[in-house]
């Protein structure tokens, strides 16, 4: 837990589950799961897929079943959080990432940059996508899409169209970020 200077209570972010490795003093983190829905977005976890404000919103949270009548699995990290939504790490390779392993901030990082991990959106303002936990706008860090997030990792801030650093609220690759 971390202690903040404006605040004398101790606040640990939510959205980053963390173990530190006393022996190695690295962060290590570990994905969570989610559900692949018919209309090709991902419903977190948990989440309520009920949408009596947006009626329209029930096929898009209808979950795809395997052949085991199991609702398809993948695995998910929430990297980012932005002034009106989340990114999410999409993990949707063989073999699956396992959810109870931890992993290296240094090993994500380097499989994001890469390419290895597709990108999710999970918007706060559109019809209920927050209060349903749906991630939708799936794609590649190579896809035209994610060009402002591509330049936010791999250029400074002086860098022309660099400007996605100026609605993050939270990163979790911040130390990754060129100055």
């Amino acid at each position: 837990m971390e202690k903040h200077k404006e605040q004398d209570e101790y606040y640990e972010n939510p959205k980053k589950k963390m173990k530190y490795e006393e022996e190695i003093e690295c962060k290590l983190l570990q994905f969570t799961i989610g559900y692949i829905t018919k209309s090709g977005a991902i419903l977190l976890e948990n989440k309520n897929i009920i949408d009596d404000e947006y009626p329209e919103c029930a096929a898009t949270t209808t979950l795809c079943i395997n052949s085991n009548k199991q609702p398809y699995e993948i695995s998910i990290l929430n990297f980012q959080t932005f002034e009106g939504g989340e990114l999410y790490l999409i993990y949707d390779n063989c073999p699956k990432i396992d959810i109870n392993k931890y992993y290296t901030i240094n090993e994500i990082y380097s499989n994001f940059i890469n390419g290895k991990y597709l990108i999710g959106t999970l918007h706060y303002y559109y019809k209920n996508n927050y209060k349903n936990g749906i991630i939708d706008d799936v794609s590649s860090i190579y896809d035209q899409s994610n060009s402002e997030i591509k330049l936010h990792y791999t250029k400074s801030r002086n860098e022309l169209g660099n400007v996605a650093w100026k609605t993050i609220k939270w990163d979790l690759f911040a130390d990754f970020v060129p100055k």
